[in-house]
């Protein structure tokens, strides 16, 4: 639902990376289907600073809803999902995943993230794209972050790496819409309740 579309409006080489193992399976099969084998790599590995392997839990229903297994939080989709079971999966750093393939930070256009709660993890392992200009375009979701703790990790990760954010409503009604400083930003995530929202990280860098 991402990767195709990416692929299909630009020309660029696109690294789409997928940690559970039957949704990388439909992944490689809707890449390869759609002839774009020659301009996507995909990848299995969750993004995580826990190690070289994780426990990914799966939800019933939501195939794409997996997350990543932690000692001192519950998934997100607790009381709302029966857990339909787990699985191992190997893990890097974003940044690791590149160097991995040979792409320097200079030469990414844009990181785009839907990691059920792993946004601190894509921050951190990232830097050396954010220190490039690179925008992160990631999912906002404070049901995910694991209560208090998690978002103070979030943000203080968001705020070492960027300096400007835009939320995703108002990039559609308006492709030039204003940045706001990253100093609003835990505010922003405090008015937005439940339901989540993207935005788009800007660092100092971006557009230099």
């Amino acid at each position: 639902t991402s990767t195709i579309p990416f692929a299909r409006r630009t020309c660029c080489q696109i690294i789409a990376i997928e940690p559970v193992p039957e949704i990388f399976t439909v992944l490689c099969r809707n890449v390869s289907d759609n002839g774009l084998a020659n301009r996507v790599t995909c990848v299995q590995a969750a993004i995580s600073t826990a190690g070289d392997r994780v426990q990914m839990i799966l939800p019933a229903i939501n195939g794409g809803g997996g997350e990543v297994g932690r000692p001192d939080r519950t998934p997100s989709f607790t009381g709302h999902l029966p857990i339909r079971g787990s699985v191992e999966v190997p893990a890097m750093g974003l940044a690791e995943v590149l160097r991995a393939h040979g792409v320097f930070p200079q030469r990414v256009a844009l990181v785009w993230s839907d990691t059920q709660g792993c946004e601190a993890e894509v921050i951190e392992t990232g830097r050396s794209l954010w220190a490039m200009g690179v925008p992160l375009f990631a999912e906002f979701d404070p049901t995910t972050w694991g209560g208090s703790r998690g978002a103070q990790t979030l943000l203080a990760a968001a705020a070492t790496s960027f300096s400007r954010f835009i939320p995703a409503p108002a990039l559609i009604a308006d492709t030039a819409a204003k940045s706001r400083p990253i100093a609003e930003l835990a505010a922003f995530s405090r008015s937005i309740g439940s339901e989540g929202v993207d935005i788009l990280l800007l660092s100092e860098t971006f557009g230099s």
